[in-house]
């Protein structure tokens, strides 16, 4: 068994290409079985158009900006059952994202923070280096309020081939204020 923390965090807001964009940082923070910890972080570039979808515009690493050829819709506005939206993000590095996710249904979920309404998405994806290398492919299932603006609870299977690893993760919204 493995337990850990996901956090997301709003970085900075940024100019890229004369879009406004924020710095979302994801840390990972795990400590394994045998209490070995392991700390995977990323940062992505997003931006919110009118409708309130959220695009990605592309990844910050250590050399600099990783831009997408064309912004990919993360999560579309307003959303609506049986809505299906696939994507292909082309990286300046030659990565290639390939996904999709599907509005299930709305349900009912209790987290810590309270109870909502929420629509059930389930998605996947996998990344691959310029050689066609699998880097990562995951799965998720999320239920998204979007009155809170993002998922209450999430459970994400993602392997990393880079590091050798695979994780199955449940997040839940703790805390809420209005």
């Amino acid at each position: 068994s493995v337990k850990g923390t996901l956090r997301y965090d709003i970085v900075e807001e940024t100019d890229v290409d004369g879009v406004t964009s924020l710095v979302l940082k994801w840390t990972l923070s795990l400590t394994t079985a045998s209490g070995a910890p392991i700390t995977l972080t990323e940062f992505g570039l997003i931006a919110q158009d009118e409708s309130g979808s959220i695009w990605l515009i592309g990844m910050s690493t250590p050399e600099g900006y990783d831009i997408l050829a064309e912004p990919v819709i993360i999560r579309r506005s307003p959303m609506e059952v049986g809505q299906v939206v696939t994507y292909t993000g082309n990286f300046a590095s030659g990565k290639v994202s390939i996904g999709s996710y599907r509005v299930e249904r709305v349900e009912r979920v209790s987290v810590p923070a309270g109870s909502f309404v929420a629509f059930k998405v389930t998605e996947s994806s996998t990344t691959k280096d310029w050689l066609g290398q699998t880097l990562l492919s995951d799965e998720f299932t999320s239920w998204v309020v979007p009155e809170v603006g993002r998922s209450v609870r999430s459970i994400w299977t993602v392997t990393y081939y880079t590091y050798g690893i695979s994780l199955k993760l449940t997040a839940v919204l703790k805390t809420y204020t209005k």
